[in-house]
């Protein structure tokens, strides 16, 4: 992540910089609030774990 703010979770907020990471959890309602000029890296991980990786073949 690159950048600065403050990110709202479930009605909390949160300070992040760079360098940072933030885990949104399912049905979490979340949003940014002041940020920054900020570039992030959006990730996906379908569930179950085991499910998607034995359809990967590992």
């Amino acid at each position: 992540m690159k950048g600065s703010g403050i990110f709202t979770l479930n009605n909390a907020r949160h300070p992040f910089e760079k360098g940072g990471m933030i885990f949104i959890p399912k049905n979490a309602w979340n949003r940014p609030v002041a940020a920054l000029a900020v570039s992030y890296v959006l990730s996906i991980l379908p569930l179950p774990i085991a499910l998607y990786l034995m359809r990967l073949g590992a």
